[in-house]
């Protein structure tokens, strides 16, 4: 593995996401706090990243899969879901090509975190 195999997030453009339960009154309110709360998740995602910290970042993406599809944000859901298997299926025989998913998925991810809006 070379000294630094993990990229910089790549910036996304896309539409801002909304959750499924955005007209869903009862649901307003804790989808409005775990919109706020991304940006803090997704610092801790990147910091953890950039530290090669993939035991930390597989962690973060297995809570963010269960937040994430709680709080109706199945796109999000999802991606962290594939991060979080790619992490878990790591091996050390084709670690160049798993290394390009990794970057790939982790890259989706934060991309979507940073679109959603409440």
């Amino acid at each position: 593995m070379s000294a630094n195999p993990l990229p910089q997030e790549p910036v996304i453009a896309g539409e801002a996401l909304t959750s499924s339960l955005s007209t869903d009154p009862d649901m307003a309110e804790i989808v409005a706090e775990f919109v706020m709360e991304m940006p803090g998740r997704v610092e801790q995602l990147t910091k953890s990243w950039d530290q090669q910290q993939l035991d930390a970042v597989q962690r973060l993406a297995h809570q963010l899969k269960g937040a994430a599809g709680g709080y109706g944000f199945s796109q999000i859901s999802d991606a962290a879901g594939k991060l979080e298997h790619s992490l878990v299926a790591l091996s050390g025989a084709g670690l160049e090509s798993d290394i390009a998913r990794l970057r790939s998925q982790f890259g989706e991810l934060i991309a979507l975190c940073r679109r959603v809006r409440a």
